[in-house]
């Protein structure tokens, strides 16, 4: 398995679309079978998503990520895991694992709770999972997550993957 992981200053970087490297773990029966840090290619979102997918990378974990940038990922087989923030080290060692996604230490600011017991079922609000991460859109059928359309509400949009409508994704009140 070959999983990708964006990375500035040897931490995950907070913005995959704009994120210059990537360092790719390929895994096996060993932990590790071979580790190397790549430049990604500069422009498009589907250019980057290229680059991975000729590498044959099934999984990139990444800090927050477009819409388009995560369709773009999506379509050329590579499973996104988002939202994911650490020193680059502990992140590959929670991945090797199986930590990931599950594991909430891990998550961005803001995205607490998102994952909790491991989805994101539940009520709209104060149920588990209700803790969403803010600011963004999310669909309840495939977990699809991605950022809101300035003027958009997420009702009014369409998943990318399944065509499910989006749902506001709520922070948790305490």
């Amino acid at each position: 398995m070959k999983a990708a992981f964006a990375v500035w200053e040897n931490r995950i970087a907070p913005v995959f679309d704009v994120a210059g490297r990537v360092c790719i773990v390929e895994s096996g029966k060993e932990p590790v079978l071979q580790r190397e840090t790549l430049e990604l290619p500069e422009g498009h979102a589907s250019t980057k998503a290229g680059f991975l997918a000729d590498r044959r990378v099934e999984i990139l974990v990444c800090g927050a990520v477009t819409g388009p940038a995560r369709w773009f990922l999506v379509s050329r087989g590579i499973r996104v895991i988002a939202f994911v923030t650490g020193e680059l080290d502990e992140v590959i060692a929670a991945w090797l694992d199986g930590r990931l996604p599950r594991d909430e230490s891990f998550l961005m600011p803001g995205c607490r709770g998102f994952r909790r017991r491991g989805g994101m079922g539940g009520k709209r609000s104060g149920g588990p999972g209700a803790g969403r991460c803010s600011g963004g859109c999310f669909c309840r059928a495939c977990g699809h997550r991605e950022a809101q359309v300035p003027g958009t509400p997420c009702r009014q949009r369409e998943c990318p993957l399944c065509g499910a409508p989006m749902t506001k994704m709520m922070e948790r009140r305490h």
